[in-house]
């Protein structure tokens, strides 16, 4: 099924579900996260899998994961709950291996209220002091975030922002902070879409950048005295890096809704490409699809890879890769190298898989594919992951890199135990995974937390 809008609004989320159809830490430390200690020890990590044709000793490895997000309060204060991952390659001077990560940073004793935080880290560094970025005025929650780097090395954020309640939100708006000196501090954001919750609603955008323009996406809910009549995917270019929309790329009307876009530029040839979930009817079953940006104005028509939602891409030199969840507990994978898009490929389950979330993949410059997600079981939830460098070869066993730890993905349950998207970047400098995590199993103890690894074989 297609994951619930971060929107939380009550209408959406039903509408969507029509639309759609850490290993544990033994010692203790998560306990005492509720008092804001520093005690916390991250939790290990495992090194079995197959090695999807990199050679490394017997399996990929990563090293134990290290908490990003900061204390917030560490002496008794509020509690702060963060999660909703967002990464992107750093790019121009900060060298391969540097990323940027931000994420939402949700105070617990005004749960009403949700800001963002981000981060830059040099190579082989997972530790960091974030910055907050000012929450607009008439502003309560700023929703799960979208980074990308533009080719002057501006850093451009974007996340929706709804006002009131997260089930009955009164307004949403797409804002873009820009940061020019590296995520030290951030500019006055802009309003790139202003939605009226009574007939238009907007969910978490998606954004990239080639060398000439900064690309934004999300999706346009249309709404009629209460019942939902559109649901549209939308792309912007801007030309001025973010600041101002100056035309949108329609996409064809091959799917009567069309939702959850997400963007990826090709290194070589700068073209764009997108992924998006498609139906042929408002309540129909829905697919993976994606299109290709053709004229500055419009996309080529949208190619259908298989039944599922929430697709996400990468682009390489060598081709496009699109994964995407598949019924509640696959996950599938489809290719261009250049000669087409592939039949769709499993990406191998660990025993028990009853559930995935937020699949994330990349590709770097020597051909690798990697895919990192969130999937569940009875012991909880688990971040996998896996690569390969022969598509045609399957892909690696999942790697274990955290949990179970227990998790919340549909906003029900106490917003402590939230965890939201999870990404990863891969380069020349290596692999690095984020993602929101709990470290425990135990309802009542330990809010979620931001955690990176850094792939340490090869």
């Amino acid at each position: 099924m297609m994951r619930a809008l971060r929107l939380g609004m009550a209408l959406a989320l039903a509408t969507a579900a029509t639309l759609a159809v850490g290993c544990l830490d033994d010692g203790g430390g998560p306990q005492d996260q509720w008092m804001n200690t520093d005690a916390y020890v991250g939790p290990e990590v495992g090194t079995t899998g197959g090695d999807g044709g990199v050679t490394c000793g017997d399996a990929p490895s990563f090293g134990t994961p290290t908490r990003l997000s900061e204390d917030r309060e560490p002496d008794g204060g509020p509690v702060h709950v963060q999660y909703g991952v967002t990464m992107a390659g750093a790019g121009g001077d900060a060298g391969a291996g540097a990323v940027n990560v931000a994420w939402i940073d949700r105070n617990l004793s005004a749960t009403q209220n949700a800001d963002l935080r981000a981060v830059s880290l040099p190579a082989g560094a997972s530790t960091g002091t974030s910055i907050g970025l000012q929450r607009p005025a008439e502003c309560d929650l700023l929703l799960e975030p979208a980074l990308a780097v533009t080719a002057a090395g501006t850093v451009v954020l974007a996340a929706t922002c709804v006002l009131g309640s997260e089930t009955s939100p009164t307004r949403a708006r797409v804002f873009v902070f820009r940061s020019l000196d590296g995520l030290e501090t951030f500019e006055d954001p802009v309003v790139a879409a202003d939605c009226l919750a009574d007939t238009q609603q907007c969910d978490s955008p998606a954004v990239t950048a080639t060398a000439e323009a900064v690309y934004l996406a999300w999706t346009d809910w249309t709404i009629d005295q209460g019942t939902v009549t559109g649901v549209r995917a939308r792309v912007w270019r801007s030309d001025d890096d973010g600041v101002t929309l100056a035309e949108e790329a329609a996409l064809p009307d091959t799917f009567v809704a069309s939702s959850r876009p997400r963007l990826a530029v090709h290194p070589v040839d700068h073209g764009v490409h997108l992924a998006f979930t498609g139906a042929f009817t408002l309540t129909g079953t829905t697919y993976a699809a994606y299109a290709r940006l053709d004229t500055a104005t419009s996309f080529a028509t949208p190619e259908v890879l298989g039944p599922g939602s929430d697709p996400r891409l990468a682009a390489s030199k060598d081709g496009v890769y699109v994964v995407w969840t598949a019924g509640s507990a696959t996950l599938e994978e489809a290719h261009n190298t250049g000669s087409g898009f592939s039949p769709a490929l499993p990406v191998s389950q660990p025993t028990g898989t009853t559930s995935i979330l937020s699949p994330s993949v990349a590709a770097d410059p020597d051909g690798n594919v990697h895919v990192f997600w969130l999937a569940q079981s009875d012991a909880g939830w688990s971040a996998y992951y896996s690569v390969t460098k022969d598509l045609g070869a399957g892909w690696s066993e999942a790697l274990l890199i955290s949990g179970p730890f227990h998790g919340d993905v549909s906003g029900t349950e106490p917003p402590s135990h939230q965890i939201g998207l999870v990404d990863l970047v891969a380069d020349e400098g290596g692999v690095t995974l984020g993602w929101g995590d709990t470290a425990v199993t135990d309802l009542y103890t330990g809010v979620t937390n931001v955690y990176l690894a850094r792939r340490v074989c090869p």
